[in-house]
């Protein structure tokens, strides 16, 4: 068989591409994932027990929008590059512009405190506990991430990784705002960004060994 003839027969057995799977199995991973960090967070540190009042605070509400933008982003960069050929490079961008946002609001409140109050207004009285915690309710999204990508084929394994890694931290964050009590701008910009920025970089690392094909 000559060589046209068999590029020939490969081409027409050839199934068409299901453009939108990996699509699915991100929702798919991201549902369940979220949902095991909400269950893991109510059953080890609990619900906050303010809720009903909280909504009226505007810091709690933008709490609530940077970690639902830091998912937003995260999760379309993480779609970008679970393909081939695409990289991290032109997302940077894209991922970067909640924590800016997060980063202005939080230089704006310290800048109308007063010394003695900006102490608490970053550290309040978990950041430690934020920090070590957040990253580890992120495991379970950063796992089913992973098996999408082995699904898949991106080539920039360190940008897709970075990328499940933040994806993963901001469904965590959004798990551990469930409980956590400091709304004050700063502390989220110190450790849920920190924290959320962590996983990425565990991402990055790991995913080049988790995700060869």
């Amino acid at each position: 068989m000559q060589t046209e003839d068999l590029i020939a027969r490969l081409a027409a057995d050839a199934r068409p591409v299901d453009t939108h799977r990996i699509l699915r199995t991100t929702l798919i991973a991201s549902i369940l994932g979220l949902a095991a960090a909400i269950m893991l967070v109510v059953e080890t540190i609990g619900m906050r027990r303010d809720w009903a009042t909280a909504w009226g605070d505007p810091r709690v509400l933008a709490k609530i929008l940077f970690v639902l933008a830091a998912t937003a982003a995260s999760a379309l960069a993480f779609l970008r590059l679970a393909r081939p050929g695409r990289t991290l490079k032109p997302l940077i961008g894209l991922l970067a512009l909640p924590f800016a946002g997060i980063a202005a609001l939080a230089s704006v409140e310290l800048g109308m405190a007063g010394p003695q109050d900006m102490p608490a207004l970053v550290f309040g009285s978990s950041w430690t506990f934020c920090l070590a915690f957040l990253p580890l309710y992120a495991i379970v999204p950063f796992v089913a991430l992973v098996m999408v990508l082995r699904a898949s084929a991106p080539t920039d394994l360190t940008g897709a990784g970075f990328a499940a890694g933040l994806f993963a931290g901001s469904l965590a964050s959004i798990a551990y705002a469930v409980h956590c009590t400091e709304d004050a701008m700063a502390f989220v910009a110190a450790w849920y960004a920190g924290a959320i920025l962590i996983v990425g970089l565990a991402g990055a690392l790991l995913a080049p060994r988790l995700v060869r094909w």
